[in-house]
């Protein structure tokens, strides 16, 4: 019957199949693969999760698209599961002119990691990050989520650690998720000018954990140069037109003082004031004089709060607006926006 309809029917009926309907069609006839080949592109694509993996010899890599279970069985079941979409190991300087459509097919590119084999360091090359910007100018539409795991910039030089930040500033995207996990950096200014770039207003979710530096050395020159940029990244965060709503840091050696306190004064006083999910710092021995300075502030709302509860204060303009600044936890000190009428309960533990 399909058959039977005009050409421009067949293929806006084409257009309403899931990606893997409309293989199994082509495989009916001749006519239909001939067809569905003819307007691959303007049909539904697979989309996928791509890793790109640094081998151990230090010369190949693998790509590797993964399917989401709810892409091709139409549901949750067995989410954290992944199918293997399709697989290429290549070498690594191969990636410069690397054509993904003609060795993989359509589709759309919705997760990118970055990483290595076997979670052991690996550096970063210009390959790598000419890559990768290539992905981000033709998928920045539908990229959500972006991850480097395991990868070290030690060894890179001025101009390729530029470029690779060029990919924040000259691509238009905003992803649900970004993370730096595990990752090497020469010393804390590399790690500084990563946060000074437009990432934190390109994303919804930061997460940076477990980051190591070569040089940990904080000398008065650098906290000079980048005294201003935790005070930037809070500004930033508190930010309405800034689409972050979770921020987690644990590279920050410094705090100015009053900064902390100046952003839950700011929060306080905003009307409307921004909700967010969470803000997560790693503590470090400075950060002694930022919990005292909090629990001594005249606007905390439980004076008569529990050891272990935290420090409430509420928004000026609707006191059905509260932050929570959990200052006893061990590792993290971690703020929260909560509506009370909707959820009183939030997350009472900090998420720690």
């Amino acid at each position: 019957m399909l058959l039977q309809l005009p050409l421009l029917c067949q293929v806006e009926i084409l257009k309403k199949l899931p990606p893997t309907s409309v293989d199994n069609v082509a495989l009916v006839c001749k006519h239909l693969g001939w067809l569905v080949k003819k307007c691959r592109r303007e049909l539904s694509k697979p989309r996928v999760f791509m890793t790109v993996t640094q081998e151990l010899d230090g010369e190949n890599v693998t790509l590797c698209l993964y399917l989401h279970p709810i892409h091709y069985n139409g549901n949750m079941e067995h989410c954290m599961k992944r199918r293997i979409f399709k697989q290429l190991k290549i070498p690594l300087k191969e990636l410069n002119n690397f054509n993904l459509e003609h060795h993989f097919g359509f589709f759309e590119l919705e997760s990118i990691l970055l990483t290595s084999r076997y979670m052991e360091l690996s550096p970063v090359n210009c390959y790598l990050i000419h890559f990768t910007d290539q992905l981000f100018k033709k998928n920045s539409k539908h990229i959500r989520y972006f991850g480097i795991k395991c990868l070290d910039f030690k060894d890179l030089d001025e101009s390729s650690f530029s470029k690779f930040l060029s990919i924040f500033e000259e691509n238009y995207f905003c992803l649900d998720m970004m993370k730096v996990q595990a990752c090497n950096f020469n010393d804390t200014s590399f790690i500084y000018r990563f946060f000074q770039s437009p990432v934190f207003s390109r994303t919804r979710n930061f997460r940076e954990v477990c980051t190591t530096k070569e040089n940990s050395t904080v000398t008065e020159g650098m906290i000079s140069s980048f005294s201003d940029t935790g005070l930037r990244m809070l500004s930033t965060f508190l930010d309405l037109e800034c689409p972050l709503e979770g921020l987690e840091l644990c590279s920050i050696p410094f705090w100015p003082f009053g900064s902390i306190k100046n952003f839950v004064e700011n929060w306080c006083q905003m009307k409307p004031p921004k909700m967010f999910k969470k803000l997560s710092l790693m503590k470090t021995p400075e950060f002694e004089h930022v919990t005292t300075e909090l629990k001594e502030h005249p606007w905390v709302h439980n004076q008569e709060r529990g050891a272990a509860d935290p420090l409430i204060f509420k928004n000026r303009s609707n006191d059905k607006l509260e932050i929570r600044v959990f200052v006893d936890s061990p590792l993290y000190f971690v703020v929260q926006a909560v509506d009370v009428r909707r959820d009183p309960d939030a997350d009472l533990d900090g998420g720690y």
